[in-house]
């Protein structure tokens, strides 16, 4: 017999998925700790979040613009692309 399939709540989705947007962990550290494959996360980051010029997709999850630049803004600085202070390396 195969794997059983697990079924996720809407909730436990855009949950996820907001754990993303805050850029505090990477996509493959979220997915494990949550015991999914990326790729599924990432399925569900396309269907929740909004992005620009797309207009608004069906229970999207949004992101204020502050948060989305602090969150870009945290990823560069932790892969040494700009300083602190926004000046580039």
């Amino acid at each position: 017999m195969g794997k059983e399939r697990r079924a996720f709540s809407e909730e436990f989705k855009k949950d996820a998925v907001r754990r993303l947007s805050s850029g505090k962990d990477r996509l493959s550290v979220v997915a494990a700790e949550l015991g999914l494959s990326p790729s599924l996360l990432q399925t569900w980051r396309r269907k929740y979040e909004s992005t620009p010029g797309e207009g608004s997709r069906e229970g999207a999850v949004v992101v204020p613009l502050e948060e989305e630049i602090a969150a870009f803004a945290a990823r560069s600085r932790a892969c040494g692309k700009i300083e602190r202070s926004g000046a580039q390396t």
